[in-house]
């Protein structure tokens, strides 16, 4: 997301709220009350797995995306409104750009949009606009962030994908809407993205969901249907209490857990006074103060309490001198994105610069990014000797062991002074 994540009882706050305003959205389409109230019930359920199975709800986007389907459904004059409240959850949640761009695609496509252009025209500008949304979801991946977990991902992209799916056969002028949420229902399979597309794509599968209802009250009032249902509910309540979230990283967990399992280097022959205070790679707009880390009693590095703060490894190469400097941080926390979230996206030749305590500036550029096993890490490829000075930065990669709380990877980035 561009914007930090917010207090988790903002988050909270406002999935409650989008939630609301999910019943007012079907209660514009003329929906019966009581299936709104079964719309409802499965958004919150949907959320309520999402909450306990990831590192929480943020309904603002989707707060924003309900009110905005909402301002355009009540005409021109307030859909410049409808179009800021769409953008705004773009700003917040940019994977969001992939379901806007199918829904106007699929419009343009069936005449719904742009029905004065000819018919070409509208073919061209659609699959433009879907083309478009495929090339944005591509460019939200990352291969170092926290993807959504699969207990969580793989109910919520069966049931965006299923619904989507029949309703595209059933009801033709559903057919935009299904389309975009089950566009955002594949990004929940998006390392990275899938954590923005989670709750909007909840969002959809219940509203879309009560439409495919209300249309076949007939096929749903069957009471083997409906025990089938409440089986399902039951099966998934009894897998809720299995699932929960990376644990909360505190000021004594080592490496392994969040920041990336790794032996510490050997220490510098020769203490310096010399310290790094702050750095900044400038290409992924991340910079901050250091901190120093220091080594467990098993010999691996302690991550910075802080999961918003890197650490520079206080008794090897300082950053600047002959030799490998190691600074490492967080990936994420429960608490949101940690200061190395971005890491991943990094390119060789992407500038590093280390800022020293003698004022002096030490400048890197990035020769090589790799994952490596945690169980395999190639310390003495990675701390060997150089005859110049370099840089390490590290953090966590590759999938997240839900078994032991850990990921499975770590993510390692070589650079070389300039």
């Amino acid at each position: 997301m561009l914007t930090a994540p917010p207090p988790w009882w903002l988050g909270l706050s406002t999935t409650v709220v989008a939630g609301v305003l999910l019943w007012s959205v079907t209660g514009r389409l003329r929906l019966h009350p009581e299936t709104r109230s079964a719309a409802t019930a499965t958004f919150a359920c949907g959320a309520l797995l999402i909450q306990l199975g990831t590192d929480g709800v943020d309904g603002r986007a989707t707060l924003l995306l309900a009110a905005g389907g909402m301002l355009a459904a009540a005409g021109r004059r307030r859909s410049a409104l409808a179009a800021l409240a769409c953008a705004g959850a773009v700003a917040l949640a940019p994977v969001v750009i992939v379901g806007l761009l199918v829904l106007f695609g699929v419009m343009a496509l069936t005449g719904d949009l742009a029905k004065r252009f000819p018919t070409t025209a509208r073919r061209v500008a659609g699959g433009l606009a879907i083309g478009a949304a495929v090339v944005v979801a591509g460019g939200q991946i990352r291969p170092a962030a926290p993807a959504v977990p699969l207990h969580v991902a793989a109910p919520l992209l069966a049931a965006g994908l299923l619904v989507s799916g029949v309703l595209w056969l059933r009801l033709p002028w559903v057919r935009p809407a299904a389309a975009a949420v089950g566009a955002l229902a594949a990004c929940l399979a998006l390392p990275g993205a899938g954590t923005g597309a989670a709750l909007p794509a909840t969002a959809g599968v219940a509203v879309l969901a009560a439409v495919l209802a209300e249309e076949r009250r007939r096929l749903f009032a069957r009471p083997d249907l409906v025990a089938a249902a409440m089986g399902g509910v039951v099966a998934l309540a009894l897998l809720v209490p299995t699932v929960s979230g990376p644990p909360e990283p505190m000021a004594a967990d080592p490496i392994p857990d969040r920041a990336g399992a790794v032996p510490a280097p050997p220490p510098a022959s020769v203490p310096s006074a010399v310290r790094p205070v702050a750095f900044a790679i400038p290409a992924l707009g991340v910079s901050g103060p250091l901190s120093e880390l220091t080594v467990a009693g098993n010999g691996e590095l302690l991550a910075p309490a802080d999961p918003g703060l890197a650490g520079w490894y206080s008794d090897g190469v300082v950053p600047g001198d002959v030799g490998p400097a190691v600074i490492g941080g967080h990936v994420d926390s429960r608490r949101g994105p940690g200061v190395f979230f971005k890491l991943g996206s990094v390119r060789p030749g992407d500038a590093v610069e280390v800022t020293r305590s003698d004022g002096q500036v030490a400048r890197f550029a990035v020769t090589g990014v790799r994952e490596v096993s945690k169980e395999q890490f190639p310390t003495g490829t990675v701390y060997a000797p150089t005859p110049r000075p370099e840089l390490r930065l590290i953090t966590c990669g590759g999938p997240f062991d839900w078994t032991v709380r850990s990921y499975t990877e770590n993510l390692v980035v070589e650079a070389a002074a300039v």
